[in-house]
């Protein structure tokens, strides 16, 4: 999910799309990527596609610091 994200991002081999990133970025967070943490963080810290909010990317960015097991618990399923 993180690599498709990024290719969206930089427009390699599809259309660069604004929104898009940001979908799979969150969906690889929520399943434990530290990386797309961490892109999240800078989602919110810029006001992209989504709401400027210093809270929630101070909480994403402490939250990519943490290892992917400790992040999303073990039964959840990595795509």
């Amino acid at each position: 999910l993180f690599d498709l994200a990024y290719l969206y991002d930089i427009g390699d081999g599809v259309r660069k799309n604004e929104k898009i990133p940001f979908k799979y970025y969150m969906k690889a967070a929520l399943l434990g990527d530290p990386e797309s943490c961490s892109q999240v963080s800078q989602f919110y810290s810029e006001g992209r596609i989504v709401k400027y909010s210093k809270f929630l990317s101070k909480i994403w960015n402490e939250r990519s610091k943490f290892k992917k097991e400790e992040i999303s618990p073990i039964y959840r399923i990595d795509i």
